[in-house]
């Protein structure tokens, strides 16, 4: 799972796990758990989500990560899952498999893995097998993924601005970007922070920067204040009218769009992460919502003695603890990379003929990561061919009712499209095929977590 600062085990009992949490709080099968395909772990990334921990957590100190550092510690783990806990698996073929801005982890995980192979090999040292990768809803490019991130953007595609504010507040006012970005996916710098009023987070480095970035949201959301409102006729006033028009339009769509999409208001009537899911808070620490019952499982002394993580310097899930830090270095999911960083799709282009198979998936009414952006980038950012017949095309599955013990046990996140009713053959989206088996993939009618609003696909 991405984030940053996001534990793999939300995947694991919300997503594709053999188990998942129910409506009440405790656990329920999961009719299509991707164990029913392969063997399947969570790795914990970076170090200090969860109950893993860093060095620095046993003397009372904080984790401080970045993707570089994440890959190194993740091909460690690797290394030793393989290698001398479960040398059984060693053969099998390897798969990799992230969500989100695991986007980030999942592509330099997989390049560590490859250029750790060529180098053992010379060592005669076995290969991690590694086969294929898939990244879905991914941080992949700024540039690409800049417009369609955008909630502003998001809210005129489905109709839920009106035209004439969506227009003024993308053409004149600055693109909105203060209001409407999201920012928690793409700030580039995250520092855990708990009285942070940004849902716990807060970036970190340049102190008055930060200052000054929230002076400035803050002065951009005012009314015009006495001193515009006084101001003579001519350029100054055009300005000040046109102030007073943006921030006007600004409240209008915060207010007809669930204040903008909002990622952290905690009376959000729109899903941020799926169009058509039910509206639900997600947050662990308010009763009540299913990362609320998540929590308050995981830290049972009994389920934290079966996970054997009674002796971590982590004390509470999910974590991360304060201070905790985590800084991206490559252009994607990050406002403040470096003039000419590169992205994942220079990640891609360097994996994908080495690799057995690499998708990239999206759901296609994602408004967190929305598939325009994803999908612009796989065809002109990394710039392979189409294979021939491998233009966009739908592809098709049989689905199966669901039972109603599920339907009774699932909570309201899970699966909101399924029915007792056997659907039979349905559309489920479109893929796209490129050279050396890179595919685009589009997963109809789910947000962001593909494997939760859409189970079955």
């Amino acid at each position: 799972n991405g984030g940053p600062g996001s534990s793999s085990v939300l995947g694991w009992l919300q997503e594709i796990g053999p188990l998942l949490m129910n409506r009440t709080g405790g656990l329920m099968r999961n009719p299509w758990a991707w164990t029913r395909q392969a063997n399947v772990f969570v790795l914990e990334s970076p170090a200090g989500v969860g109950y893993s921990y860093c060095e620095a957590q046993r003397g009372g100190g904080s984790c401080s990560n970045t993707d570089n550092s994440t890959a190194a510690t993740s091909l460690a783990a690797l290394e030793r899952f393989f290698f001398a806990k479960f040398p059984s698996l060693a053969a099998n073929d390897f798969f990799v498999a992230g969500e989100s801005y695991a986007g980030v982890y999942v592509p330099t995980l997989a390049r560590a893995i490859v250029e750790r192979n060529e180098r053992e090999r010379a060592n005669a040292k076995p290969p991690i097998r590694l086969a294929g990768l898939a990244v879905g809803d991914p941080c992949t490019d700024n540039a690409f993924q800049r417009d369609s991130m955008d909630a502003l953007w998001y809210a005129n595609k489905h109709g839920l601005v009106a035209e004439e504010d969506f227009s003024l507040l993308w053409n004149e006012c600055g693109r909105g970007e203060k209001l409407a970005r999201a920012r928690q996916l793409s700030r580039g710098r995250w520092h855990r922070d708990s009285t942070a009023a940004d849902g716990g987070w807060r970036s970190w480095g340049d102190e008055a920067s930060e200052k000054d970035e929230i002076a400035t949201t803050k002065a951009q959301s005012r009314s015009v204040n006495e001193d515009e409102r006084s101001r003579g006729s001519g350029a100054e006033q055009k300005s000040a009218n046109k102030n007073a028009r943006c921030v006007a339009a600004a409240r209008r769509f915060r207010l007809v769009a669930s204040d903008g999409f909002s990622q952290s208001w905690r009376l959000a009537w729109l899903n941020d992460l799926s169009l058509y899911g039910p509206a639900a808070v997600v947050a662990d620490d308010v009763p009540g919502t299913l990362d609320n019952d998540m929590a308050r499982w995981m830290r049972r002394a009994d389920v934290r003695a079966a996970l054997h993580v009674e002796a971590s310097p982590a004390r509470s899930w999910p974590g991360p603890s304060d201070g905790w830090r985590y800084e991206s270095q490559y252009a994607a999911c990050n406002d403040i990379a470096e003039e000419g960083a590169p992205s994942m799709v220079d990640f891609y282009r360097y994996l994908a003929p080495r690799l057995n198979t690499t998708i990239v998936f999206n759901g296609d009414t994602d408004p967190c990561v929305s598939y325009e952006g994803t999908r612009a980038a796989i065809r002109d950012g990394v710039g392979f061919n189409r294979v021939r017949g491998g233009d966009q095309r739908p592809y098709f599955a049989r689905l199966s009712g669901a039972d109603v013990q599920t339907l009774v046990e699932k909570p309201l996140l899970f699966g909101p499209g399924l029915s007792f009713q056997d659907p039979g053959v349905q559309f489920v989206g479109h893929v796209t095929t490129y050279e050396h088996n890179l595919q685009f993939v589009t997963v109809h009618g789910s947000g962001h977590m593909v494997p939760q609003f859409r189970p079955r696909a």
